[in-house]
């Protein structure tokens, strides 16, 4: 928080020793994308958001697809306010990640990135470039899209 403003958050899945009364929980996170999607098929951006999201996760599925590695857990999600980057702030919460993993168990963990991002954060906290995907999009701009794999 910084003057009382989230200014990154960082969001995780670890898929070992998951107790059977948590495995539920998708569904219900699917059900909730469900209900916030559906307005957009109403109108053409809409529509053509939902269609350039359901790419980028052909484009994932095809990345892990092609992985030869098991992996204990995926880093979500991780944003940081473009306006504060370089101070500090990715770096904590990704290390407080890291040391949340070391004590559930996490060994080897992966993410996905793009073009878009600081794919450069990611090399200096260590972790791997496995594959890769270039997407050209209709507007003549691409964006290439990374499978990335650390160790805790």
């Amino acid at each position: 928080m910084l003057h009382g403003r989230p200014v990154g958050v960082i969001l995780a899945r670890v898929d070992i020793n998951v107790p059977k009364r948590l495995c539920l929980l998708p569904n219900r996170h699917h059900r909730h994308i469900i209900r916030t999607l559906f307005p957009l098929l109403f109108s053409t951006a809409g529509r053509s958001g939902i269609a350039e999201m359901l790419r980028i996760n052909r484009v994932d599925r095809r990345l892990i697809r092609g992985a030869k590695n098991r992996y204990d857990a995926e880093v979500t999600l991780f944003l940081v306010d473009e306006r504060i980057r370089g101070g500090g702030v990715g770096g904590f919460l990704f290390d407080d990640l890291l040391e949340r993993f070391r004590r559930v168990g996490v060994r080897r963990y992966y993410l996905f990135t793009d073009t878009g991002c600081n794919v450069g954060f990611y090399t200096c906290r260590g972790l791997t470039h496995r594959r890769e995907e270039k997407v050209e999009w209709d507007d003549g701009g691409s964006t290439v899209f990374y499978l990335e794999e650390g160790t805790v």
